[in-house]
């Protein structure tokens, strides 16, 4: 019951929410939003015994058919982990396995996989709609899969619902993010 996600389409996040980058350096969260582009937003986390792999290996396969729009030229994508205790250097090893698996360097400059405080997590998720619980009996979090898209204002102009997108269809997205 307490997994679901709600539509907050028109609704914008908190920008003064700060996390860790996947360096372990502090940053706001509206520093992402200062460079004039959509963004995509996943909340996943490394430990994830599956969906979380499944979503991100769809996000890869996706972004390797996407053409006319690129990572970091066009938008960014930020990562950002649901489990308030992944260092940093988890998410740094994540970040080398997805990016890595992109051809040129527009992933490595431009996917920010993020770690942060429960709070901070909290909110972001509850802006976006994005309801989960932790297993304490089998020490995981319960989630659904969504990819965001937000405008470079931090307004939720889409969500989607599913592990992956069909390229069309996450570029006519970031299209519309892009126009807020």
């Amino acid at each position: 019951q307490s997994i679901n996600i709600e539509n907050r389409v028109g609704e914008f996040i908190p920008l003064d929410l700060v996390f860790k980058d996947e360096r372990g350096n502090a940053v706001g969260l509206g520093e992402y939003f200062k460079q004039g582009k959509p963004i995509v937003l996943t909340l996943n986390y490394s430990d994830c015994p599956g969906l979380c792999v499944a979503q991100l290996d769809m996000l890869v396969q996706t972004l390797g058919g996407l053409s006319g729009v690129a990572i970091s030229d066009d938008f960014e994508i930020l990562t950002v982990s649901i489990d308030p205790t992944e260092s940093p250097e988890k998410a740094a090893r994540s970040k080398a396995k997805y990016a890595g698996m992109l051809s040129g360097d527009g992933a490595q400059k431009g996917w920010h996989f993020l770690t942060g405080e429960q709070g901070d997590i909290a909110k972001l998720a509850d802006a976006v709609g994005f309801r989960y619980s932790y297993d304490k009996a089998n020490k995981r979090y319960n989630h659904a899969a969504a990819t965001y898209f937000l405008s470079e204002d931090g307004r939720v102009c889409r969500y989607l619902l599913s592990l992956g997108e069909e390229p069309e269809q996450f570029k006519l997205a970031i299209a519309e993010a892009a126009e807020g």
